[in-house]
């Protein structure tokens, strides 16, 4: 993309978010991140907005200069939004409906991308899914009525260098360093297709080509794979042999395997062509624990 765009991302301060932010930077973008709070690792050259997308107010006044908004706000975190429902519906629906009714008659957006997850396709998930599910619904909904262009991107399970306790792969991995040992909640014959944080860049990235207009985009790793083989290659790594599968605690909320039960819009799935190597990646979340 020649032109210079501008690019904000609500929620931006999160782990995808500050990789995208770089991501866009290195393309020539001018970046923006809103969010509550600013992340430390921010690079200098990205302008940051304090704010909360449950306030209208906050959105309203700048956000029509944009060529392209993210929305990748909200609660994230599966046991966290079935805690607090309420809360969950606000920050993750009427949240973006915020940020959609600031966007209706902006007349230099091209794009609006929201994230989603594959548990919008899910009868698990419980009131993340749903609220995820309804978001697209709304979505839709504002592009039909209000000609605004969107890319809906359900990512799979995300991992990397800079993730959270709350990222499987990394909980898994911090567990074996600090403890010595890992403790599983279920069997491990769950099946992912877990794809490294850098490879669902550049795929975010790509989709802001217009022939992913209003389509659903499906992110994900190249490969299934069982939990337990993905602990077998950490405690191989770690040099551990404790594991325990707690199989009788499992949490109803949790996916088995990839959820495609509801007839929604399936969508394109994008996975990248070569992609950094599940053995490689789990490598590098392994040294970014022990030098922290």
């Amino acid at each position: 993309m020649k032109k210079k765009y501008n690019a904000l991302i609500f929620g931006g301060s999160g782990f995808l978010g500050l990789y995208l932010s770089n991501y866009l930077l290195s393309k020539n973008f001018n970046v923006y991140i809103f969010d509550r709070k600013k992340n430390y690792n921010l690079n200098k050259n990205v302008k940051f907005i304090k704010g909360d997308i449950k306030k209208k107010s906050h959105i309203k006044n700048f956000i029509k200069k944009f060529n392209f908004v993210f929305n990748f706000a909200g609660i994230s975190d599966l046991d966290e939004a079935n805690k607090d429902p309420l809360n969950t519906i606000e920050s993750n629906i009427i949240g973006t409906v915020n940020i959609l009714e600031a966007l209706r008659n902006s007349k230099n957006l091209k794009k609006f991308i929201f994230a989603s997850s594959i548990y919008a396709m899910s009868n698990q998930g419980g009131f993340y899914s749903s609220t995820k599910r309804s978001c697209e619904n709304i979505i839709e909904n504002y592009s039909e009525k209000y000609n605004i262009n969107f890319s809906i991107l359900r990512y799979g399970s995300i991992y990397g260098v800079g993730s959270s306790i709350n990222n499987a792969i990394y909980n898994l991995i911090y567990q074996g360093i600090k403890n010595n040992k890992i403790i599983r909640y279920g069997s491990g014959e769950e099946i992912r297709n877990y794809i490294n944080v850098k490879d669902a860049t550049i795929l975010t990235y790509r989709i802001l080509s217009s022939k992913y207009n209003n389509k659903y985009i499906n992110i994900i790793g190249k490969e299934k794979i069982q939990v337990k083989t993905v602990i077998k290659i950490i405690i191989k790594r770690l040099k551990i042999n404790k594991v325990k599968y707690l199989k009788n605690i499992k949490s109803k909320f949790h996916y088995f395997k990839n959820p495609i039960s509801y007839q929604i819009p399936k969508g394109q799935t994008l996975k990248p062509s070569k992609g950094i190597n599940l053995l490689r990646g789990i490598d590098q979340v392994i040294n970014e624990i022990k030098k922290n």
